[in-house]
């Protein structure tokens, strides 16, 4: 007898866990599209404060090999990583605006299961659409991988001169585009995330893969690059190493929910799972 008058007690409070987990991912969707102008102020200034300590010890350091000339192209690194997000997110926003409601790709890519297409409208009146839920978590690692990696790069990345031997520069060149193509990218893909964007499961998938392409690029042009000293790869490699195992485990942890979750299939891909003989309603909650 206690025991069933436990169990929809039980799933009382798990739905009521649910419900505000979900109110409160909302939240926070919403407070980054409110907030993200200031964070992007507040990215570009301090991308400038640390490139600006970064010519700075290097001045101290080389006075003789740094002259005021060279400051324009010595800083350029620096303001290209800070404008690539930015330009990231102006660019995404410009091509998808909030509020509006894009049709489906002409060709589905992820096949598995049964699905039942759904109208963009109905879609977007279910309680299931939008930025919610785990989706969340996913759209904030975004803006926490660029702040993170760019850290990194801040930290493990010195400011050389332009006298600087070949193989320095060839390192310094690489590991900076790295930062400014996956700053750009992983800023658009914030956006369409962000915004129900249909195509955002296909960027991510694409950016992961540039991702990985770009970390193998940069170990490739360390083992190719001559006269590289023996204490400098040792130094970059867990640089390489560690970005290289971030893709692969958010790989590993996202791409089955970008394939299988409900929210991602109603959201970006308009369609539900067929169970049955069940069919479609706007107003129905479904979990996700």
């Amino acid at each position: 007898m206690l025991e069933k008058l436990a169990r929809p007690d039980l799933v009382r409070l798990l739905h009521r866990g649910l419900n505000r987990l979900s109110t409160e991912s909302r939240r926070v969707a919403v407070l980054l599209e409110l907030k993200i102008e200031l964070l992007l102020h507040c990215w570009m200034w301090l991308c400038v404060a640390f490139g600006s300590l970064k010519l700075l010890a290097l001045a101290a350091l080389y006075p003789e090999a740094v002259a005021m000339a060279d400051l324009p192209l010595l800083a350029l690194p620096y303001l290209l990583i800070a404008l690539a997000p930015i330009a990231g997110y102006r660019l995404a926003t410009a091509c998808f605006p909030a509020g509006r409601l894009l049709a489906q790709p002409g060709l589905r890519l992820a096949r598995f299961g049964r699905w039942q297409n759904v109208p963009a409208f109905d879609a977007a009146r279910a309680t299931e659409y939008g930025p919610s839920g785990v989706i969340v978590s996913l759209i904030a690692g975004l803006l926490i991988s660029i702040v993170l990696r760019s850290g990194e790069y801040f930290v493990a990345v010195p400011a050389i001169p332009l006298m600087a031997p070949v193989w320095a520069r060839t390192i310094i060149q690489v590991m900076t585009l790295d930062m400014v193509v996956m700053g750009f990218l992983y800023s658009v893909c914030f956006v369409m995330a962000l915004r129900s964007v249909p195509y955002f499961p296909r960027m991510m998938v694409l950016t992961w893969a540039t991702d990985l392409t770009m970390q193998l690029g940069i170990a490739s042009t360390m083992a190719a690059t001559p006269d590289l000293p023996i204490e400098v790869a040792q130094a970059l490699q867990p640089f390489v190493t560690g970005n290289l195992q971030k893709v692969l485990i958010s790989v590993t942890l996202w791409l089955p929910y970008l394939l299988v979750s409900r929210r991602v299939n109603l959201t970006f891909r308009h369609r539900v799972r067929v169970r049955g003989s069940r069919t479609f309603a706007p107003q129905m909650a479904l979990a996700g």
